[in-house]
């Protein structure tokens, strides 16, 4: 069975990430690519074994190719370690040659990194008992604040605590958001510490906090609502994502008898049993309608968003 870790944590426990001293098939499943830049800039090879990596794109790699270069001594390269990128993007051939042959004679590091297709993952675990299989897993949402400190970390940034906290409620919880501004924090200000008005004023707060929108909502603050909702800036997934949340949670508004099942109801199951006492059920069909329209509208990439959200909102004025 494959080791999980959390990005943090992975590196207290395979810091080279592969172990330099043992020459096998190592595979790392990780869907983040900011994490896994990380982790390959870990492996050195050059300072291991006097001799840099051959680097392969998933997409290259033939059945052929494998056979001739890693189950065979060959004149080319014969110990020199092989890492592969994009492992993905293998065809279904090369998954399926893979999963059913030993590809790692113990004559040199072999480095796979997959960044999704998980049953491929398992299912190859599954059948090569001599290789490692590690992953890294993917935060919890209540776990992004560790995530900030990993990238800060590893960018030998210090961030004081009031910086943080900041950071983590306004800036979205995505890794290359993250990045971006941990490098234009570092780009003004240099490796910190940072002064908390100084970083408001180069990184507002752009973080999409829905559960604040929801209450608000719930609560048919529906001026202040439409102003924070028109404020946004958000992608076409996120704005689908968002929208179709929006519709869930009127749902629940219109039915909250799924909380009496819950042994403990959570700060949000208990707003939504407050709040729909407020709501009328025409008036929830109405919302629910024209979310749905600014949903479709999201998937047909309008401009005219902004547009309609403000005249739902004249509506309310």
């Amino acid at each position: 069975m494959s080791s999980k870790w959390r990005p943090w944590d992975f590196l207290k426990h395979h810091p080279t990430v592969i172990n330099k001293d043992e020459k096998k098939l190592t595979v790392v499943y990780c869907t983040d690519p900011f994490v896994e830049r990380i982790l390959r800039n870990k492996i050195d090879f050059e300072t291991w074994e006097g001799q840099s990596a051959l680097v392969m794109s998933g997409s290259d790699l033939s059945v052929d190719w494998i056979e001739e270069n890693l189950q065979t001594l060959s004149l080319f390269g014969g110990d020199q370690p092989v890492c592969v990128l994009q492992g993905t993007a293998f065809s279904t051939a090369v998954k399926k040659h893979l999963v059913e042959n030993s590809i790692s004679d113990g004559s040199r590091h072999i480095v796979f990194f997959l960044n999704k297709d998980k049953k491929f993952f398992n299912e190859w675990e599954k059948k090569n008992k001599e290789a490692v299989f590690l992953e890294v897993e993917e935060p919890k949402f209540w776990e992004y604040g560790k995530l900030l400190t990993y990238f800060a970390d590893e960018m030998s940034m210090r961030l004081p605590m009031d910086v943080h906290n900041y950071l983590s409620e306004a800036v979205p919880q995505k890794s290359g958001e993250m990045i971006n501004t941990l490098k234009t924090l570092r780009l003004s200000f240099g490796t910190g510490p940072y002064k908390l008005s100084d970083v408001k004023a180069v990184v507002p707060a752009t973080r999409l906090d829905q559960f604040k929108l929801a209450s608000l909502l719930g609560q048919k603050r529906m001026v202040e609502f439409y102003k924070e909702l028109e404020k946004l800036n958000l992608d076409q997934d996120e704005q689908i994502s968002f929208y179709n949340f929006l519709q869930s949670h009127l749902f629940k508004l219109m039915d909250p008898s799924y909380i009496a099942k819950k042994p403990r109801p959570s700060k949000y199951d208990k707003e939504i049993d407050s709040h729909s006492k407020l709501w009328k059920r025409d008036e929830l069909h109405k919302a629910i309608r024209n979310f749905g329209r600014l949903e479709i509208e999201a998937k047909k990439k309008s401009p005219f968003i902004k547009e309609k959200i403000r005249e739902l909102l004249l509506q309310e004025l």
